[in-house]
């Protein structure tokens, strides 16, 4: 009973993970969203770069809670973090990790950017 929970919540933490990716690369172009965009990315940045201070720069929070369900079901993680998976996923490619990293740094500095303009600067929001 316990593996179906965890097979659970390893979906609904995959689903919910991929959502946050999604909403933090292009949820500043939702009309009305745009204030939502910068507290996510405020919470992305305080999970990769305050708590990352203790757990390590990039430290993500959700990929932490994933990669203990997948363990207790007897996965081993075999990639350096959850946009890993999820490209490789979704592509069917092979990505290097550390090109992976510097992809999902430049996707999150860029729309953080890119919302801090659209909420301070155009006052779109």
């Amino acid at each position: 009973m316990l593996t179906v929970w965890l097979k659970m919540a390893d979906v609904i933490l995959f689903l919910a993970h991929a959502l946050v990716a999604l909403g933090c690369a292009f949820g500043w172009l939702i009309p009305g969203a745009e204030r939502l965009h910068l507290l996510l990315i405020l919470v992305i940045g305080f999970s990769w770069y305050g708590l990352g201070l203790h757990y390590g720069i990039g430290y993500c929070l959700l990929t932490d809670w994933q990669w203990r369900v997948r363990k207790r079901l007897g996965i081993t993680p075999e990639h350096g973090s959850f946009v890993q998976l999820l490209l490789e996923r979704t592509s069917g490619l092979h990505f290097k990790a550390d090109q992976v990293k510097w992809f999902a740094y430049i996707v999150y500095w860029l729309s953080a950017l890119i919302s801090i303009y659209i909420n301070f600067v155009a006052g779109r929001s």
